[in-house]
């Protein structure tokens, strides 16, 4: 399955959602010698409007090695605070990401300088063993709509403050702020199944509540209600969801997932997998389901 063999098919299965089309059983990838770097620095919620703001108007500027997330919360139990994390993933022809950090980015934000992060073996196996632990967990995303930015600032910032008061803090409760653009952006939206291609912000909410007994149990329900609740606030500037996110906001529709792409991904289902025997909760029907 390439762009010459089966070709709607292999269109399919890029952006269409794992789970639909059969079994992969190995993969062809062209591959890059890069060198990443790894920045950060902390950020108060109150000033997330002014970050996405920045982004927005300067987002055909940045360099297309830049990555950027948001995330309040919990990091696998190795901090409480809210942080941006820079990736910038070098291919040789382009300047030091850190230099780029401190001298152009921060400066340009009115933020404090860059510190240094490296996920080296220790940290990597913090993080498998904070995952390991048993808990109940929902989330909620959405892209948020480009001309909505000023708009979803105000309210990302004042849903995740809520919840944050509400709950007592970051410890069960995590945000995340995914900011995108790049050279993602620069396919058309039907080159492959993913068509939320021009979205500048993936954002998400969720909410982990570790342990397995009763009273985990009840905490969960209570912080997932009220999450719900404050996605609804959101809804009106959200335009789409990414579909490796399961959400917890009720039904979500294949449109609503694939765009102006959902049409062709039931033809293509009809095609290869006509009795629907590969599907999953949010899958892909054939057609003539």
């Amino acid at each position: 399955v390439d762009a010459r063999h089966y070709p709607d098919l292999f269109w399919a299965v890029r952006g269409g959602g794992g789970g639909n089309w059969g079994v992969v059983t190995s993969f062809t990838l062209r591959v890059f010698s890069i060198e990443e770097t790894f920045g950060t620095f902390e950020m108060r919620p109150a000033k997330i409007p002014e970050y996405m703001n920045y982004l927005y108007s300067n987002a055909n500027d940045l360099p297309n090695e830049l990555n950027m997330r948001l995330h309040c919360g919990d990091d696998f139990g190795m901090s409480n605070s809210c942080s941006v994390f820079l990736s910038w993933v070098d291919l040789g022809d382009s300047p030091n990401g850190f230099n780029y950090f401190d001298e152009v980015l921060v400066p340009s934000m009115g933020l404090n300088s860059t510190s240094l992060m490296r996920l080296d073996p220790d940290v990597m196996q913090q993080m498998k063993s904070y995952i390991s632990i048993p808990h109940y967990r929902s989330t909620t995303s959405g892209f948020i709509r480009n001309e909505a930015t000023a708009v979803a600032g105000p309210l990302i910032s004042q849903a995740y403050s809520a919840l944050y008061s509400k709950f007592g803090g970051h410890q069960d409760l995590s945000f995340s702020l995914e900011f995108w653009g790049g050279a993602i952006s620069e396919k058309d939206a039907h080159s492959t199944a993913f068509f939320w291609r021009n979205s500048l912000f993936n954002l998400q909410f969720w909410v982990e509540v570790k342990g397995d007994d009763d009273e985990a149990m009840r905490k969960f329900e209570e912080m997932k209600a009220a999450q719900l609740m404050e996605h609804q606030k959101l809804k009106s500037v959200i335009q789409g969801y990414f579909v490796n996110y399961r959400q917890e906001a009720g039904s979500i529709s294949g449109w609503q997932y694939y765009g102006t792409n959902w049409p062709r991904l039931m033809d293509v289902k009809a095609k290869y997998d006509s009795t629907n025997l590969f599907r999953y909760g949010d899958s892909v029907p054939p057609k003539e389901l």
